[in-house]
């Protein structure tokens, strides 16, 4: 169960972070405080980033082999890690390029 943590809640998370900071920018505007758009895309790094970290361990305990075609409990554990892994990296990824994003472009252009 541990291993759709890292698949289903870094996709959540970054949608979750784009739909916050567009609700974010009128705020922002109005009060010319930046700090909760870089609250929310940090908090959604970090859980991009835990993804990873649980994925990584959970196949690192399955075994580091490349998953084999036998369709064992021991390849699909590496299969769904694998897997885990490689979608909560790209969605730190795409955390981080919202964020930059967020930091360089100013929200309030008139």
């Amino acid at each position: 169960m541990r291993l759709w943590f890292p698949i289903l809640v870094p996709p959540l998370a970054t949608l979750a972070q784009q739909s916050v900071n567009y609700a974010l920018v009128a705020l922002e505007c109005q009060q010319q405080q930046r700090l909760p758009i870089h609250a929310v895309a940090a908090a959604a790094l970090l859980i991009a980033l835990a993804g990873v970290a649980i994925g990584w361990r959970r196949w690192e305990a399955a075994g580091v082999a490349p998953p084999a075609d036998s369709g064992d409990q021991r390849s699909r554990t590496r299969f769904l890690a694998i897997v885990g892994v490689s979608v909560s990296a790209l969605m730190a990824l795409a955390i981080a390029a919202q964020w930059f994003t967020a930091a360089v472009i100013p929200p309030c252009i008139e």
